[in-house]
């Protein structure tokens, strides 16, 4: 018996008959033959099982089909073998029709993509990447420098996105019938070398396509690329598309998936960019302190008041002015009343303005207003004043 709990059994028997008691008393034969009897026991037992186990796959395998007639017309494309740390196994092989099939016994299976694609994404972007040196840029109108803080915040941002929009895209295509049920086309579900073509595409566009969001200050469609930035990224695209739609490669495990899912891609790659316009000029907004300025100081940042309120502060200022000028008492005003608009508030305002303006004038300019202006300076009671002023 070829076993760790047999061999200490073994080894026990072997020291019982071999080593004294002492005191000139004999071995414990007792002993020995119990433990003796018990592996006697135990082989019969295991000798029993085992050749009942072999009948019984014996019969088995005579009921089957020669194992040359089971794999006819099948080709085996990929073999996994079982992993102990990963605790599963996988094949892909194809059938006598040219159909693709992928079984897997073990542990949940993870995706692997190829790293062939990725090579091929990485050579066609640095290719598109090397046309920005002749890019059609605006000059900056300040003086520029190395704004780390937002280089680095929008590539974790952006980055992240376009990571979680494949999840969510491989998560639709693997786990759902959407796509099949809006668009029409053929569920891509137990193909995984045709989920690979998929995946591809779509990371070869997103990936390209954030070169356009990054060059821009404003939104990415607005300001017009090179013809030679826009020329390669097209051509590196229809590469990658003509690869995602024809391509049956089996050392990169994928097969293409035709022009209908093709479209399905670019259209899901097409509505999920817009949103990166909006994340660079949000992570502008925050790392350039106005938010917070706004959010704490000014109390301004989430209002819908157009202006941020001005007209509003305006018309305020306005009615303090006429108040303090005694045009209109404090518990009286119902210049903000619902009935009251903008412009009529506005037009206060200027009001206001010209009469504040008037008053400086007079004070400045003639000798009565300068006299009042020094009397309130000093705190004297202009009325108990006897008012001659003489030339």
């Amino acid at each position: 018996m070829w076993n760790p709990l047999s061999w200490v059994m073994e080894a026990a028997a072997i020291m019982a008959i071999a080593l004294a008691n002492g005191g000139g008393k004999p071995p414990d034969w007792q002993d020995f033959v119990g433990i003796v009897c018990l592996l006697v026991i135990n082989s019969t037992i295991s000798f029993i099982e085992e050749n009942n186990a072999g009948n019984a796959a014996a019969a088995l395998m005579a009921g089957l089909a020669p194992k040359t007639k089971a794999r006819a017309g099948i080709r085996e494309v990929h073999f996994f073998p079982f992993n102990p740390v990963d605790k599963r196994t996988a094949l892909t092989y194809i059938d006598e029709r040219g159909n693709w099939h992928r079984t897997s016994k073990g542990a949940p299976e993870q995706f692997d993509f190829s790293p062939f694609m990725v090579l091929i994404i990485a050579i066609l972007n640095d290719g598109t990447i090397m046309t920005i040196s002749k890019d059609r840029v605006k000059p900056s109108p300040l003086p520029d420098s190395w704004k780390l803080k937002e280089i680095f915040a929008t590539g974790i941002v952006l980055g992240g996105y376009l990571a979680l929009m494949t999840v969510v895209f491989f998560w639709i295509m693997n786990d759902t019938d959407f796509f099949t049920e809006k668009f029409g086309v053929r569920s891509l579900r137990n193909s995984e070398v045709e989920m690979m073509a998929a995946l591809y595409l779509q990371v070869s566009i997103v990936s390209q396509a954030l070169i356009f969001v990054t060059r821009s200050r404003s939104w990415s469609f607005i300001e017009r690329p090179g013809l030679l930035l826009l020329g390669a990224f097209l051509a590196a695209q229809l590469v990658a598309t003509l690869i995602a739609v024809y391509a049956e490669w089996e050392f990169a495990r994928i097969k293409g998936v035709g022009w209908g899912w093709a479209g399905v891609i670019w259209l899901y790659s097409i509505v999920f960019y817009f949103p990166l316009d909006i994340m660079k000029f949000a992570i502008r907004y925050i790392l350039s302190g106005k938010a917070w300025r706004n959010l704490l100081e000014n109390k301004t940042a989430f209002t819908t008041k157009k202006d941020y309120g001005k007209e509003e502060r305006e018309a305020q200022w306005a009615l303090a002015q006429r108040t303090l000028h005694g045009l209109q008492a404090p518990e009286t005003s119902n210049i903000f009343n619902e009935k009251s608009s903008y412009r009529e508030l506005s037009e206060i305002a200027e009001q206001a303005k010209r009469r504040a303006e008037v008053a400086r004038l007079r004070e400045v300019l003639t000798l009565k207003g300068h006299v009042e202006s020094v009397v309130k300076l000093k705190g004297l009671d202009i009325d108990n004043i006897q008012q001659h002023y003489t030339v």
